[in-house]
């Protein structure tokens, strides 16, 4: 882990040819905690993820989100490179 950083993000992306190279779609941020390892904080990401996943899924098929020239607009608005910041635990 590295010394100093407090929180780590799980982003949900649009699928592109690239390993998370869309736009951001929806993020969270995920405390590291001192007892932490790499195995430990990766599993509490993945539960995060867990919980964006069916939130950004939902934006899709509502119509809410979606990509254009590469940007990742949600009701017509630019998002911000990180996509739409929740908190920890939302299910919108």
């Amino acid at each position: 882990m590295q010394t100093g950083v407090i929180e780590a993000e799980a982003t949900i992306y649009f699928v592109t040819s690239k390993l998370d190279g869309g736009p951001a779609i929806i993020q969270a941020s995920v405390p590291i905690k001192d007892s932490d390892c790499a195995d430990t904080l990766a599993k509490r990401i993945l539960g995060i993820d867990h919980v964006l996943f069916p939130i950004a899924a939902k934006w899709l098929v509502q119509g809410c989100v979606v990509m254009k020239s590469k940007n990742a607009l949600f009701d017509g608005v630019a998002l911000p490179p990180k996509g739409k910041i929740v908190t920890t635990g939302t299910r919108e």
